[in-house]
């Protein structure tokens, strides 16, 4: 974003909410910007996320030669997920954080994470929130609560992974792709070290974002 725009948007935030000057500056300068440009340049036709298109020895972390789980349990790199592993408490956990984080943005007025983020940095809101990528392999009803609750005006940003793999096992067994899950690889590709790096406030330079 560049400094003129900066400072005119600073400007409309500080008439609009009644702070200095240089606390709105502070506000509209939001330093995950790259992953709030990526998401706002989806297609409107294609579900909003990611997919990770690193194959699954790049993906994953190496297993446990004295593990004999050990290739199911790897975990994606540098995240705390196991793509073989389904786990039967993850849909309510899920469910409990999006609705605190709907109550957080209902309570500050704002229309989605980035302007909560906002008003947060002006020092108007108490609490702030990190978006945070939701991992997925097969679309499993965690997938379905994020669509529903329109997960990424919220900050849950939903990252298919392994794709292909899920693809060929389910072909192997005669299984149907659902129409959701084929609609994943409609999603923004991008590899794992970009992905996280838009999670990050340097971020990750894409090709098309202007500076």
């Amino acid at each position: 974003m560049t400094e003129i725009s900066l400072k005119r948007q600073a400007r409309r935030f500080a008439e609009e909410h009644g702070v200095s000057y240089t606390r709105a500056l502070a506000a509209v300068d939001e330093p995950l910007h790259r992953l709030k440009f990526e998401l706002a340049t989806m297609h409107r036709a294609v579900p909003t996320g990611f997919t990770v298109t690193d194959p699954e020895d790049e993906l994953l972390e190496p297993a446990d030669s004295d593990d004999p789980l050990g290739r199911m349990r790897r975990k994606i790199r540098g995240v705390d997920y196991r793509p073989a592993f389904s786990y039967p408490k993850r849909d309510t956990m899920l469910l409990l954080e999006l609705g605190r984080r709907t109550r957080l943005l209902l309570d500050s007025g704002s229309q989605d994470i980035w302007e909560h983020r906002a008003l947060h940095r002006a020092g108007l809101t108490e609490l702030n929130l990190e978006p945070v990528p939701d991992y997925y392999q097969k679309f499993k009803e965690a997938q379905n609560l994020l669509r529903d609750w329109n997960g990424p005006a919220v900050g849950i940003i939903p990252v298919a992974v392994l794709q292909d793999e899920y693809k060929k096992i389910a072909e192997e067994h005669g299984h149907q792709m659902t129409s959701r899950q084929q609609r994943s690889a409609w999603m923004r590709k991008i590899t794992l070290d970009e992905l996280q790096l838009l999670f990050r406030p340097e971020g990750y330079i894409p090709s098309n974002i202007p500076e």
